[in-house]
Order: C-alpha cells, then sequence, then structure tokens
C-alpha cells in the first residue's frame, strides 16, 4: 500500500474485486495497480510505543484501546524502557498521552510507594526522547504532555496560556473550531478544512524565532472559535496555534494542544494521530513536507534542549527564595540551607550543562551562550540573598536577566538559509 502526492490509497498486489470489497466494507476510496507509482509514498506497518507511567492515567488507557482496535498494536513503554535508550532501534513512532510535565517527569515522589514504581521518565529518559528523534523518530505529544516535549527538547514553541488564571482564560471542555493551514500536508490528510477539536484545559502555542516545522491547525483569528460549550476570554486563542509539526534533528515533534482522541469519542480527529504515526520519516519514503528546510544543527538543539530546562529550574527557586525570606527564627535556618542547596545544584547540573553545550556552537554563538552563562549565574546569585518581589514568575525574571533575548540572537542567524 502507498499513497499519492494527493493522499489517494494506491494499494498493489491484489486483485480490483478483492480490493473494491475491502473498501466498501471500510467506507474508503482505493485504486488497485499492478505496481506503485513513481511518485507515491510507500508505507509499512509502523512500530508505535505508547508511554504508560505509574500514577495511572486515563488518557492512555483511551489512546491504548483506539489503537488497539485499529489495528496499530501498541508497545507499552514505562520509564524505564524510555530510560534504556535504543528507542529508534525498536519504533518509530512514541505518543505520550495528556499528562502534566511533573506527573511524566518525576511520577510518584520516592518513599511514597515502593521504589518500582516511584519516579518519571526523570532527565535520563528525557534524554533517550531526544535521541530518538534526532536519529528520525517521530514523538507525538497530547495536551499537556506537548509542555513536557517542549521543555524536554529545549523547542522554539511557548504556550501563549501559561500563567492565566481561571478570570483571565478558562475552557474546561469544549469543542472549539480550528482552521487547517494545508490539507495537503500528510499529517492532515483526509481532513475538512475547518475541523472541530476538544479542548480541555489544555495549552495554545506561538512559535518563537528559529522555529523549523509547520503550524498544522491555528484558531480562528476573526471569530470566536467556540463550536459548543463554555469559553471565557476567547481572544487570547484567536489566531494562535492549535498543533504543531517542529522538525528536531532527523525526526520531528507533533504538538497537539488538545486531545484528538479524547475518551475513544472524537472520531473527527483521530486521523491527526493515525496520519502522524504514518508521517514517520522512518515508516515511509520521504516527501517534500519530510523534509526539513535546513540541515539539522545538533550542536544548536542541544544547547536549546539545555537551555529550554532554565524557566522550570527558575519557578522552582523562586519558591526556595520567597520561603526563605518568609521563614522566621529556626525555620528561616532550614529554609537557607534548602535555597542554598538547590542554588548550588543549579550551578553545578544546569548552568554546567549549558556552557558544555555552548561549546559546540559556532564562534558567534558560542560567545552569546558565554553571556548567556553569565547571566545565569548573576541569577543565581542573587537568588541566594535579594528577595524577589510577589509578582515576579519564571517567565520575567528570565526576561529581567535577558536570557529569552541571548536565546533568540543565539537562534536567528541559525534560522537563516546558508
Amino acid at each position: 500500500m502507498s499513497f499519492s502526492a494527493s493522499g489517494d490509497i494506491i494499494v498493489s498486489g491484489l486483485d480490483r474485486e478483492r480490493l473494491s470489497e475491502i473498501a466498501r466494507k471500510h467506507s474508503v476510496t482505493a485504486q488497485a495497480a499492478a505496481k506503485p507509482p513513481q511518485d507515491t509514498m510507500a508505507t509499512k506497518k509502523p512500530r508505535v510505543g505508547l508511554y504508560r507511567s505509574w500514577t495511572g492515567n486515563i488518557d492512555e488507557g483511551w489512546t491504548r484501546w483506539i489503537l488497539e482496535n485499529y489495528g496499530f498494536a501498541p508497545v507499552t513503554l514505562r520509564n524505564g524502557d524510555i530510560q534504556a535508550g535504543h528507542l529508534r532501534d525498536r519504533l518509530d513512532a512514541i505518543i505520550i498521552p495528556d499528562a502534566g510535565t511533573r506527573q511524566i517527569m518525576n511520577g510518584f515522589a520516592p518513599g511514597t510507594i515502593l521504589g518500582e514504581y516511584s519516579g518519571g521518565v526523570g532527565e535520563t529518559g528525557a534524554e533517550a526522547l531526544r535521541v530518538f528523534v534526532r536519529a528520525g523518530g517521530t514523538l507525538i505529544a497530547f495536551n499537556n504532555a506537548s509542555l513536557m516535549a517542549i521543555a524536554s527538547l529545549g523547542l522554539p514553541v511557548s504556550n501563549i496560556l501559561d500563567g492565566l488564571n481561571d478570570d483571565q482564560f478558562y475552557c474546561s471542555g469544549s469543542l472549539l473550531r480550528v482552521e487547517l493551514r494545508d490539507v495537503n500536508h500528510p499529517a492532515l490528510w483526509g481532513m475538512p478544512r475547518e475541523p472541530i477539536v476538544m479542548f480541555e484545559r489544555g495549552p495554545a502555542f506561538d512559535t518563537k524565532s528559529g522555529f523549523r516545522g509547520t503550524i498544522l491547525a491555528s484558531y480562528p483569528k476573526e471569530r470566536n472559535p467556540l463550536a459548543s460549550g463554555y469559553l471565557l476570554h476567547p481572544e487570547r486563542l484567536q489566531g494562535k496555534a492549535a498543533a504543531l509539526e517542529v522538525f528536531y534533528g532527523d525526526g520531528r515533534v507533533y504538538l497537539f494542544g488538545f486531545r484528538p482522541q479524547w475518551r475513544g469519542q472524537s472520531h473527527g480527529t483521530y486521523k491527526l494521530v493515525f496520519n502522524a504515526i504514518y508521517d514517520s520519516p522512518s515508516a515511509a519514503k520521504p516527501t517534500a513536507y519530510q523534509r526539513p528546510a535546513e540541515p539539522a544543527n545538533a550542536a544548536l538543539e542541544s544547547w536549546r534542549a539545555a537551555t529550554g530546562k532554565v524557566r522550570g529550574d527558575l519557578a522552582s527557586l523562586l519558591a526556595d527564595n520567597r520561603a526563605f525570606f518568609a521563614a522566621k527564627g529556626p525555620a528561616a535556618v532550614e529554609a537557607r540551607a534548602k535555597l542554598g542547596a538547590a542554588v548550588d545544584q543549579f550551578e553545578k547540573e544546569r548552568i554546567a550543562e549549558i556552557d558544555d553545550a555552548g561549546a559546540g556552537l559556532d564562534d558567534a554563538a558560542r560567545r552569546k551562550s558565554a553571556e548567556y552563562v553569565r547571566q545565569l549565574r548573576r541569577l543565581a546569585t542573587d537568588l541566594r540573598g535579594k528577595e524577589f518581589e510577589g509578582s515576579v514568575d519564571a517567565d520575567s525574571l528570565a526576561e529581567r536577566y535577558r536570557l529569552p533575548a541571548i536565546e533568540q540572537e543565539i537562534a536567528a542567524p541559525a534560522a537563516k538559509p546558508k
């Protein structure tokens, strides 16, 4: 079986009568051919892995049920399976169902459950996923799992809903309209121009400087995207991306800011999942859509992956900083020790990691990376002895020390064609 450039199904090695019988049974159209034409995209059955945490995840259960019913036979991946690495040897695509970043990365805290079931994928697992995608694998993340993929791989993508409270934006489960940019893209084959998606407390995306990939779907810019349900402040979503394809190394990451397989009910968006699985570079002959616009810059992606973790670090360090300055008496001594240990670890591990990653960049970018590291060290010093106002969050703190500006300065030259 293969696909034409327009998405038609071409089947060779099967007589027309038998093919017509199968097509009628499954309500599809297909063409019989003695052999696949030259311009078709050949396919093979993809090897799909599905992450299954020990914390229990209803979204994983529904995803597994759907994949099994449609014949994908997903391989269950526990934390240890991902951490063991060599994922490209076994899999073409990996799906991370909807879950928070902490749930995926950390799981159950040590000591709260038997050792075998504590923890999450951790940094070891995140590095294994980075290696998997760089080597040509496809990573597919649903809803809030997209934020884990963005942070762990250092993708040049932001969540425009981050930090908003329920008075500023609220959508706990509603049907929203999206607009597809290019229905001829293999990830969108078979989809209508304006499908409906199930949005449930998910993200919406903006791309940053250095982004390589495709905006697959976005919310209407000139009208309210609400189709059914309740949506407070729809203008927050209007014109923003709902689904992205991001090139990373030789592979790609699909970020869905919604749940395309919601509780086994949203049949209209199943194709987004199935197309993403089949559109793996390792599972099919590359099409124009599958070729990154420029050669992959592994050193830059490594640096992005390292710096992508900084916002999470800053959020934790800010909490420790505020706890110390709010504490009194003996509690302050304990809080100071905790803050000092956290900053020490940040300097020893995260800043050192970014410094090492910067060494692989070109001369101009390396100098900017050194400036980035200097700003981080200055920030770390201030966290030890300076109280930050309550209005400051991780993003505004990063801006105060010019971190986003330096990130863009490094990414911008790399984004220009050579």
